[in-house]
């Protein structure tokens, strides 16, 4: 019957340890990154719909000053109403 020694058995534990501890780190890289990725989405998205937005004001205010509506329409009888309580759609 063989003796095994103390030494081995605690560089196995030790071994673990080190193997927990560099998987733990990575997690936290990656989840760090992953956040990181959503808001560089996030503020990508929110100045893409800024930019639409100042492009919708501009020709809305274009065809305003030249009584020029070519390309207008009115595609809905839906209107945004604000008040004090709520902000809502409400149809027409």
């Amino acid at each position: 019957m063989k003796h095994f020694s103390e030494k081995k058995g605690s560089a196995l534990i030790a071994s673990f340890l080190i193997a927990i501890l560099v998987g733990s780190i990575a997690g936290l890289y990656l989840e760090s990154a992953r956040q990181e990725y959503k808001m560089a989405h996030r503020a990508r998205m929110n100045m893409e719909a800024i930019n639409v937005a100042e492009v919708g004001a501009e020709d809305a205010l274009f065809a305003i000053t030249t009584d020029d509506w070519t390309g207008w329409d009115r595609r809905s009888s839906w209107l945004f109403e604000n008040d004090q309580q709520h902000a809502s759609w409400v149809e027409r």
